[in-house]
């Protein structure tokens, strides 16, 4: 579509960092959309932790012919150690198709300047991604996934080999039946 106008802001207040973005557009028609204007907005919160870690929150909308569309979430990166942590997502999608559906996923790992170990299990609601999508990009819905990974980096002072990266990686994924 043509974007007709757009504003945006970003900064940050102490440990704080702020980013907003809000636009409008005239979407033509399309077999999936009809004509009319379209007005997005988002928001994006991130508080800074110690050690490195973090929490946020990510708002986006879109507005059209009076349906609104989008997703809410919190987002985490935690440090526990020098070598343990974390990462999580939780977004709940609004939308004519989403009713509430959620997003979600954790991934503690464990990290050292040769090694890297982590598990990670992500679930994604039937029927989000075309709400989700007003705003972001989801690949699929209906799913369930658990997903490991495992490497270690050989380093060699001699010779004409100096490195070896073995790894291994284990994905499943499942639908939500």
């Amino acid at each position: 579509g043509d974007i007709t106008w757009g504003a945006k802001t970003n900064g940050k207040l102490g440990r704080t960092d702020f980013s907003a973005i809000a636009t409008s557009e005239d979407l033509e028609h399309t077999d999936l959309i009809g004509e009319g204007t379209a007005n997005y907005g988002t928001l994006r919160l991130q508080q800074g932790l110690s050690r490195g870690s973090n929490i946020g929150m990510l708002m986006a909308n879109r507005n059209f012919e009076g349906d609104n569309a989008g997703s809410i979430g919190l987002d985490t990166t935690l440090f526990f150690t020098d070598t343990l942590g974390m990462t999580a997502q939780l977004s709940r999608v609004h939308g004519p198709t989403a009713d509430g559906g959620l997003a979600w996923f954790v991934r503690p790992s464990w990290d050292t300047s040769t090694s890297h170990f982590h598990v990670r299990y992500t679930n994604l609601d039937t029927g989000i991604r075309d709400d989700f999508n007003t705003v972001g990009f989801m690949k699929d819905d209906d799913r369930k996934e658990f997903d490991t990974n495992l490497s270690h980096n050989f380093w060699f002072e001699e010779g004409a080999l100096q490195k070896v990266e073995p790894s291994i990686n284990y994905n499943r994924y499942w639908s939500q039946e």
